[in-house]
């Protein structure tokens, strides 16, 4: 008995771990902060590209789904800060976008993104919307990215 509950208890620890990184909602949260609709960055991104990678994760090997999910609260962790940061600013929504474009490669980098991205490629592809890459913040994410993996 006393086996069957500690096995229920760690089966639910896990499956609630899985998907604590993935807590979508945090972007819609920080929305009725800033208050910049569904084409600003909380939304239009941030929110979007959660809900991608978290339908998506099973297409990563699991050094891939580790850094999705690091990758995920790092992001979410830097929006809070950000947001808080803007709140009341007549800027606030510009500044919310550059702010949290630019925290996207330290959050890639410091989760390991250069020794999975080869394995997880596929994957990666299939998250991403091919219009998404071509965008000047994508750009500088890329190239920073990949200065990071360089060297």
């Amino acid at each position: 008995m006393n086996t069957c509950i500690f096995v229920s208890i760690f089966l639910v620890c896990l499956a609630t771990t899985a998907h604590a990184s993935f807590n979508c909602v945090t972007y819609s949260s920080l929305e009725t902060k800033a208050k910049c609709g569904k084409a600003g960055y909380l939304m239009g991104y941030g929110y979007k590209y959660c809900k991608r990678f978290e339908s998506n994760l099973k297409k990563f090997n699991a050094k891939g789904q580790s850094w999705a999910k690091c990758t995920a609260a790092c992001l979410q962790k830097r929006a809070k800060s950000i947001v808080n940061a803007n709140v009341g600013k007549s800027n606030r929504c510009a500044n919310i976008k550059t702010q949290a474009f630019n925290s996207h490669v330290n959050c890639y980098t410091s989760c390991g993104f250069c020794g999975v991205y080869g394995a997880n490629l596929g994957a990666l592809m299939a998250t991403f919307q091919f219009s998404d890459l071509f965008s000047t913040e994508s750009v500088k994410q890329i190239v920073g990215v990949g200065a990071k993996c360089l060297g």
